[in-house]
């Protein structure tokens, strides 16, 4: 279960896009590599996955994320020299 921001943030694996995650595309793997790196240097769970075939084809693999975590990716993304990535939300199940 995924604790308050004191905690260990990353413990929790996503496992499929469902249910309040998130998806960002990038065109190129290393880029897809350094959003999973600055994730995990800010503390923030975030799994790598193949690219959903309805989304994309420029890259095989996409950044996977909560959606409650949205606005620090897109700050991370502006704060680097990242390019400006394509974001998919599949929303929260009641």
């Amino acid at each position: 279960m995924r604790e308050g921001a004191g905690g260990n943030r990353t413990d929790r694996k996503l496992i499929k896009f469902s249910d309040g995650a998130c998806i960002l595309v990038l065109p190129n793997i290393s880029q897809v590599l350094m959003v999973e790196k600055l994730a995990r240097e800010n503390a923030i769970p975030i799994d790598l996955i193949p690219t959903p075939r309805e989304i994309s084809s420029d890259c095989g693999m996409v950044a996977l994320f909560f959606e409650e975590d949205l606005e620090q990716i897109k700050r991370l993304l502006g704060e680097s020299s990242l390019t400006e990535g394509r974001f998919f939300c599949a929303p929260a199940q009641a």
